[in-house]
């Protein structure tokens, strides 16, 4: 690890937003988008796939693709609603936009994971597609992956073998991943973040577990894609991105991380992590922590109901959102009454998604899951329940017969 000028720099506290002069030239985040791909995370917004899942696709030149990464489609749209630009990933021309087929047309979502179209599927891109539009942690993925399916050893599936395989028991597959899988939320750190939760956050990104000479180590790679995806979460969404690439930028410039290499955990804790910590919110934010359930919210907050995206993977992007009450808009919602109780919310999102009834769901809010037992807390206790949300719902088969996708 090299440091411009010595340990002070990387305890310095920007006071203000870190906005670089006209003069000041920062490198792009090329080691951060490529990580992303890899992630299940957005590679413009740092935003993980799975929390717009209605969004995700592939960018295309003259009709064919140019890269494995997937994006949101709000990411890689212009102004003037164009899809056109230079990939942040590959760094080659896009002029076209392909959307993630269907999870239930299995042959075309395989055709769409094979990319490159040679008839192979590696088992890597298969686990971020999964994990894209569905709850899942893309390492435990591609472990389930290669435990189940014939894989060679260079880690592909010839994708014909793969449909064959997979179909007759595609809905236990899902389930199998969704039960085994499951995605993993970052811990949320803060200005007033101690020494036990700034160790969880470091576990969080260390995906490989490194030691070197007894000490825990994290690589790099992952270190900075880690501080990059904190700083643009803590930027919030207002701020372009534009200016929270400037930011995280400048931030990784000034903290000297290059882009190769190992940093020990105990460096981490008392170089580095303090000038993380001092350029983020004084206290997290309400999102971060499940609401009381059962809290009362005024009675005047209930006249307008929230309206939401509901997405049903397994009809996929065409018919991602479904109408339930009335709008006279050109987007389609999913209305909650702001007095449900979360049981009256999954009763309502099942006969909405078209399960049979009796059928027990899973639901999440921009790719979250909802806390257990919180039958009878109100939806307004939910954080990121707001209009605009998704809502996605998913059969829960952990619970024996009875689990079908239709």
């Amino acid at each position: 690890l090299k440091r411009p000028s010595g340990q002070g720099c990387v305890r310095r506290r920007f006071s203000e937003p870190c906005f670089p002069g006209p003069a000041m030239m920062l490198p792009a985040l090329t080691s951060e988008c490529e990580v992303a791909m890899h992630r299940a995370v957005d590679p413009v917004s740092l935003v993980a796939l799975r929390a717009r899942p209605q969004e995700v696709g592939a960018l295309l030149w003259r009709s064919q693709r140019i890269e494995p990464a997937l994006y949101h489609k709000s990411s890689v749209v212009d102004d003037e609603g164009e899809i056109s630009g230079i990939s942040p990933v590959s760094r080659l021309a896009f002029d076209g936009w392909d959307p993630m087929p269907s999870l239930a047309d299995l042959e075309n979502f395989v055709d769409f994971v094979d990319w490159d179209s040679d008839g192979w599927v590696r088992v890597p891109d298969l686990a971020v597609a999964y994990a894209a539009i569905l709850p899942l942690d893309v390492e435990a993925t591609d472990s389930w992956i290669r435990d189940h399916f014939d894989v060679d050893q260079d880690g592909f599936i010839w994708g014909e073998a793969l449909v064959k395989q997979a179909e007759p028991r595609y809905v236990n597959i899902i389930a199998d991943l969704l039960l085994g899988a499951p995605a993993l939320e970052p811990p949320e750190v803060c200005r007033r973040s101690g020494r036990e939760e700034l160790s969880r956050w470091f576990d969080h990104w260390d995906v490989q577990g490194g030691t070197d000479s007894g000490h825990e180590v994290i690589e790099v790679t992952d270190l900075r894609f880690g501080i990059a995806y904190t700083l643009y979460k803590s930027l919030g969404s207002s701020m372009d991105l534009q200016t929270k690439q400037a930011v995280t930028s400048l931030f990784l410039v000034q903290s000297g991380l290059e882009a190769i290499g190992r940093l020990k955990r105990a460096d981490f804790l008392e170089l580095l992590a303090p000038a993380l910590c001092a350029n983020l919110p004084e206290m997290l934010p309400m999102g971060a922590m499940w609401s009381t359930p059962g809290l009362m919210v005024p009675e005047a907050e209930f006249e307008d109901p929230i309206q939401v995206n509901l997405h049903v993977p397994w009809r996929g992007t065409v018919e991602d959102t479904l109408r339930v009450g009335h709008t006279d808009s050109e987007v389609e919602f999913f209305n909650i009454f702001r007095n449900w109780r979360v049981r009256e919310l999954r009763l309502a999102a099942a006969k909405a998604a078209g399960l049979p009834q009796g059928q027990r769901v899973l639901l999440y809010i921009s790719g979250r899951p909802l806390p257990p037992h919180c039958e009878a807390a109100l939806v307004t206790t939910l954080p990121g329940l707001v209009d605009g949300a998704v809502l996605q719902v998913l059969p829960d088969c952990g619970y024996g017969a009875g689990c079908s996708i239709s």
